[in-house]
């Protein structure tokens, strides 16, 4: 059995949970995931979270947001993040759902030293994200 420690392997999905409010999600066009809904925040201090599908489904992962609009749920391989030069970092927390990782190219402060390199990935991540949201809520 995959313990949360271990490595994400290339065939493994993760999701990435996305409020439905703050124009990151404008499912009336036709790429409906906003570059934004990939752009760290100043608390992403070790990277944006992500979360391994072994772990938990994305309905469990909307549902535990507290977004009073809710959420969008994409499914990303990780093969493809990968590709895009990216690395998912396990890191189980008590704070967050089970299968919490971070994708430590995507930190706060990565984002501020290369802010076109990082603005670059982010929108080729919304591009896949885009394709493939498993679940709504709100």
């Amino acid at each position: 059995m995959t313990d949360q420690q271990d490595p994400a392997s290339p065939d493994e999905y993760i999701l990435r949970r996305i409020p439905k409010d703050g124009g990151r999600y404008k499912p009336s066009q036709n790429e409906p995931v906003q570059r934004v809904a990939f752009e760290p925040s100043k608390w992403d201090v070790d990277g944006i979270s992500v979360f391994r599908e072994l772990f938990l489904s994305a309905a469990d992962l909307a549902s535990a947001g507290t977004n009073k609009n809710g959420y969008c749920v994409a499914r990303l391989r990780v093969s493809d993040l990968l590709a895009l030069g990216l690395t998912v970092v396990p890191d189980p927390r008590n704070d967050q759902p089970p299968g919490h990782a971070i994708l430590p190219e995507l930190s706060f402060s990565e984002h501020n030293r290369d802010r076109q390199k990082c603005k670059d990935i982010q929108h080729h991540l919304a591009k896949l994200a885009g394709r493939n949201i498993v679940f709504e809520s709100g």
